[in-house]
């Protein structure tokens, strides 16, 4: 198999060699795509469906930014499905911004994967393929900045939010700013969720009996400084709210046929 050789820090050369693929391959954003696996179906998320369908075209392009020419008839052959479903699925993933229309021979029409998600170019050309392109939506409910971008924060923008909400929150008492103060601090989602359960914080963060607690949070959770998120087992699974994070949390609608 070919080498190339890599300049190491001290001059000397360090043999490289290929991928073991045995074909074309893409670079995918790991963060990206794990945001779209992890939100539920009941929040906005991806079906099993969508999401199959969203990587068959990954792995289906043919190169930079590239559309997939296959006809709809062969995707959903492809993919045991029908084509009036794949068509559903397809449009649905259009809306999401996950696909762009790229091409049309007669009747039909060819996409190609949002360059946000996956690319087979250089990271020059990948970054110059993103001017004029929307970022994707992930869901109908998860946290997103104004670019439409999910918020991940680093360990600086908790620090900077942990620091905004204690501004906030001065009306409180000290127990409810500080389990403000925990959800801020510890690691989050690319929904936001805090994926840790109640006695967990309680007990290990605080110090606290996992009734205070849930009490306190119960306080949070009704006056709109924390959102509960969904099911960690039998444990509720909660974000920092509107109230804390000052965003708003936009609730984009479809209809059943998207």
């Amino acid at each position: 198999m070919p080498r190339s050789a890599h300049q190491r820090h001290d001059g000397r050369g360090e043999p490289q060699t290929r991928f073991g693929y045995i074909g074309p391959y893409s670079t995918i954003d790991n963060v990206r795509l794990e945001a779209l696996a992890a939100v539920p179906r009941k929040q906005g998320g991806l079906t099993d469906r969508e999401f199959r369908i969203l990587q068959w075209f990954v792995a289906a392009a043919p190169g930079f930014d590239q559309p997939v020419m296959k006809t709809t008839a062969y995707i959903a052959r492809r993919n045991g499905m029908t084509g009036d479903a794949l068509g559903r699925i397809i449009r649905t993933l259009v809306k999401r911004r996950l696909l762009f229309f790229a091409d049309e021979f007669g009747r039909q029409k060819f996409y190609k994967v949002t360059p946000y998600l996956a690319s087979q170019g250089t990271s020059a050309e990948q970054r110059e393929s993103h001017p004029g392109l929307q970022p994707a939506r992930y869901s109908r409910s998860c946290p997103r900045t104004r670019k439409g971008e999910p918020v991940v924060m680093t360990a600086n923008d908790s620090q900077a939010l942990a620091r905004q909400i204690l501004r906030r929150s001065q009306a409180l008492t000290p127990n409810q700013r500080l389990v403000l103060q925990l959800y801020a601090l510890m690691p989050k989602e690319p929904s936001g969720a805090v994926r840790v359960t109640a006695r967990k914080l309680a007990e290990d963060e605080l110090g606290w009996t996992p009734s205070l607690f849930s009490r306190v949070r119960g306080q949070l959770v009704e006056e709109g400084w924390l959102e509960f998120v969904d099911k960690l087992s039998n444990s509720p699974i909660y974000r920092l709210g509107e109230r804390a994070t000052g965003q708003r949390t936009v609730i984009q609608l479809h209809s059943r046929t998207a």
